[in-house]
């Protein structure tokens, strides 16, 4: 009762026993007396393929070490095989049954960088949807967070579609890569190779918001994480910009131990107030005019700490957006 014939294995192994039966037993008629599935349910092969998706191989640091431990032993079955076995299946299935999927570590992808060979490929990783694209020239710089399609996958467009793989690099898919850049960083300095992907992030982003006609929504780029002057990665809205605080003429290191944290961006992207004039107000770095007020200091104060400039902005600082 509730079992899955030898036939379905592939795509129900983990949601129904698995039987094999005698070829005379192949029968709709006798399937249905025993209670034995006949046809997969949608239902089932989704959650199968979830379980799949909760692997060892949804792990991004296979990307910087693909042990030996996660190679799949001689003659078993390639997880791009397990993968697309489920996706020919899903091709006819509604957007609306793949929802659950569009964020689920699903789409399989090498291991190798793509400047690598393919005689390279030691492994898959399991990523998202969103990292994924069906163009390989839009997402080499920004390895190893955006990823092209395999080539095996290539033959399955209409399910892809509905999970959210994308034709051309978007500013969805920008966000997303600082977004993962800052996940990994741990609130760290990030390394060079990182700042690399992060810079060229950046650049393109400005120059996406610099042709785009109007604002874009909040929804393509909340949150957002930018550059401060330590080389880390931060919420775009905890960061001052420096051009905003050129007409007070403050000294920067004095701003830095009241815990302020400056907007960085690559040298490539020339005016501050270019690059944040069509970001949406939710995500737009803070200008300090904004939350202090000015104060003259006189020879009389000893001690700049304790002046009301300083004292009301830490506390503006320190207080919720």
């Amino acid at each position: 009762q509730g079992a899955a014939t030898a036939s379905h294995s592939s795509l129900l192994w983990t949601v129904r026993p698995i039987i094999t039966l005698k070829v005379c037993l192949y029968n709709t008629a006798v399937l249905q007396a025993l209670g034995i599935i006949a046809q997969p349910s949608t239902k089932d092969v989704i959650l199968n393929i979830r379980r799949v998706c909760h692997s060892r191989f949804a792990n991004t640091k296979l990307f910087d070490k693909f042990p030996d431990s996660c190679l799949p032993p001689k003659n078993a079955t390639d997880l791009f095989e397990i993968i697309s076995c489920h996706f020919h299946f899903l091709k006819s299935a509604e957007s609306s049954d793949l929802e659950g999927l569009s964020d689920e570590l699903c789409i399989p992808v090498s291991t190798a960088s793509q400047d690598e060979s393919e005689a390279s490929f030691k492994g898959a990783v399991l990523v998202r949807p969103q990292q994924v694209l069906f163009t390989a020239s839009e997402t080499k710089c920004y390895y190893p967070f955006l990823h092209s399609l395999a080539l095996t996958l290539s033959g399955l467009l209409p399910v892809l579609e509905k999970l959210g793989v994308k034709h051309s690099l978007e500013l969805s898919h920008l966000r997303l890569v600082l977004e993962l850049a800052f996940l990994s960083s741990d609130g760290q300095e990030i390394d060079v190779n990182t700042k690399k992907v992060v810079e060229h992030a950046l650049v393109k982003l400005h120059r996406k918001l610099d042709v785009q006609v109007g604002v874009p929504s909040k929804l393509a780029l909340s949150p957002l994480y930018l550059l401060n002057h330590h080389h880390k990665l931060c919420s775009s809205v905890n960061l001052f910009s420096r051009e905003s605080l050129y007409k007070l003429k403050p000294d920067f290191s004095l701003l830095a131990q009241h815990g302020i944290a400056l907007l960085l961006l690559p040298k490539e992207i020339l005016s501050e107030k270019d690059f944040c004039r069509y970001l949406p107000k939710e995500v737009k770095p803070k200008s300090l005019p904004d939350v202090c007020k000015v104060d003259v200091l006189t020879p009389s104060t000893s001690d700049i700490s304790k002046c009301s400039f300083a004292q009301n902005l830490t506390n503006k600082i320190k207080s919720p957006v």
